[in-house]
């Protein structure tokens, strides 16, 4: 072959292949055109139906070592009941196999949800034959044994292969329950290990010539499977936890039971205490860590005689934002990818950018965009964020925190979580009309003018629409002012010209339908007089 023909066929492999990852990599034109018929992975459907399936597992887990172990060889009606329940877990162990072959999956970080991918995937796969295989019912074949028919069942244990998985999943569903979630896997794991310990235990029998006492003795009357069970899990539970210590074993096999039992126990409590430990640190790891930033920060201040009043605000300011919720909430974030962090943020802020006057009529896309460009930022107490005249060089969502408009000196104004302020200024490009101020530590989401104008380049229709919504609202402010002004002039207050600065109207903007609160006449008047009128 011509070194022309193997760079083409080289070229022909290289183009196939940036096809088919192009494709893998979940761009946005293969997103959209994928087929979505499969059940979302992480849809609530799906993460109950796990749930249910760990229950099942664990129920058979029980259920089959004790009917082997403790019931009699022969179908009795206790049996019987005992293997109904059995069997009807396995019927949801049926409708589960639909339910996987109709699940969708995760390839490359994308939900894949195609039907026909899916059920290829899951054909394929080990799990689909250990699924099947795990399926029949062996006990109900008509064969005669030494032994309970219930152990033709214990095919069904290869089931258990799926735990680690679902009960992974727990976490992601109760991640809210995270300590009550850690503690009910201890207890849970104690449960499981003492019965499986309990069954085992029995299986040594009695001490039918009275001469080994790590065995039961004989009993005169005959004990019902339950009693037994419960005094081979007393047995089990209390050489697990080491508050019964048990006879001397005398075979080479009891020997070699009773210590895996003790280390059994042993792993029972180091898990025990490595989890006491996990959240224990979970509650002092992060305080005691703030805490000591804080010290070292007042040492610093305190060497370079920083005035008292300013060490007692920075030292809040550190104190506020190392504890508080954001805080925990700003450190997840910086461990996840920036795309998701994005996802988040436009998930919790998008109704409340959607409430802001200017971005009325701007589709969810727009909105989506905005939100995406806000920036989270925190301020001390008593931080001035901006003045009267300064450039409006962004504009704010409130998080967290009170703030105040000031004018004057005059509180004219309270701002809470939710709120928002500086808007007018950044689209109309006008000053500042008031000063606003943090009365309290506060994190703000800030959108730059710089990015406002780079995101409105690529939104030309909503830059018009944008640009009209400002525009309207600056003739109603108008239109308020000089009926106000009209009103005073008419009570015989002050005499004025109706001529008025732009940057006054975005003061009536500010203050929306909201009152001022106003301390006394004369501070109305000199309101009136310096920022709204020129006499």
């Amino acid at each position: 072959m011509s070194p022309w023909h193997r760079h083409r066929s080289g070229s022909g492999t290289s183009f196939r292949e940036t096809f088919r990852n192009r494709k893998r990599s979940g761009s946005t034109e293969f997103l959209f055109s994928e087929i979505q018929n499969a059940f979302d992975p992480s849809s609530s459907f799906i993460t109950t139906w796990q749930q249910l399936i760990l229950g099942c597992i664990l129920y058979e887990l029980l259920l089959i070592p004790y009917m082997a172990t403790f019931h009699s060889y022969d179908l009795t009606s206790s049996v019987q009941h005992d293997l109904l329940g059995m069997y009807v877990c396995e019927l949801v162990f049926c409708v589960d196999i639909y339910v996987q072959l109709n699940t969708g999956y995760y390839e490359d970080g994308n939900v894949l949800r195609d039907t026909r991918k899916s059920r290829i995937k899951y054909l394929k796969s080990v799990g689909f034959v250990l699924d099947v295989l795990a399926l029949p019912p062996l006990s109900l074949l008509p064969v005669s044994m030494h032994l309970s028919v219930v152990f033709l069942e214990f095919h069904k244990l290869s089931r258990l292969r799926r735990l680690p998985q679902l009960i992974s999943n727990l976490d992601n569903i109760y991640a809210r329950y995270f300590e009550p979630l850690k503690l009910a896997k201890v207890l849970g794991i104690t449960i499981v290990v003492s019965h499986l310990v309990a069954c085992g235990r029995f299986t040594f029998g009695y001490d039918s010539h009275h001469h080994d006492h790590w065995l039961p003795q004989v009993h005169e009357h005959e004990q019902s499977g339950r009693s037994k069970y419960l005094m081979s899990l007393f047995w089990a539970f209390g050489l697990l936890t080491g508050l019964f210590e048990g006879e001397l074993p005398h075979t080479n096999a009891e020997f070699a039971f009773t210590i895996f039992v003790a280390l059994c126990g042993f792993s029972l409590f180091t898990y025990l205490c490595a989890t006491f430990f996990m959240l224990s640190k979970c509650e002092s790891g992060d305080s005691e860590t703030s805490e000591a930033r804080v010290n070292q920060f007042k040492h610093i201040l305190a060497f370079h005689r920083v005035p008292e009043k300013l060490q007692e605000q920075a030292v809040e300011y550190l104190k506020r934002y190392y504890t508080q919720a954001e805080a925990n909430d700003r450190e997840a974030a910086r461990l996840l990818c920036p795309s998701i962090s994005t996802d988040i943020q436009i998930e919790l802020l998008r109704d409340t950018v959607a409430q802001i006057p200017v971005f009325e009529g701007c589709d969810s896309h727009f909105i989506n965009a905005v939100t995406s460009l806000l920036e989270l930022i925190s301020c001390p107490a008593h931080f001035v964020l901006f003045q009267t005249g300064d450039h409006g060089d962004a504009m704010y969502v409130v998080s967290s925190g009170v703030l105040y408009t000031v004018i004057n000196g005059v509180k004219v104004r309270e701002l809470r979580k939710g709120s928002f302020f500086g808007e007018v200024a950044v689209f109309a490009k006008l000053p500042r009309s008031a000063t606003m101020m943090t009365t309290t530590y506060s994190t703000l989401y800030r959108l730059s003018r710089f990015h406002a104008e780079k995101l409105l380049e690529g939104y030309p229709r909503y830059a018009q629409l944008i640009s009209q919504t400002v525009s309207k609202m600056l003739q109603e402010a108008q239109t308020n002012e000089e009926d106000k002004i009209s009103e005073i002039a008419s009570a015989g207050a002050i005499q004025v010209q109706k001529k008025k600065k732009k940057s006054s109207l975005l003061q009536v903007i500010g203050l929306k339908t909201e009152q001022p609160v106003w301390r006394s006449k004369k501070s109305l008047t000199q309101y009136r007089v310096s920022n709204i009128l020129e006499i």
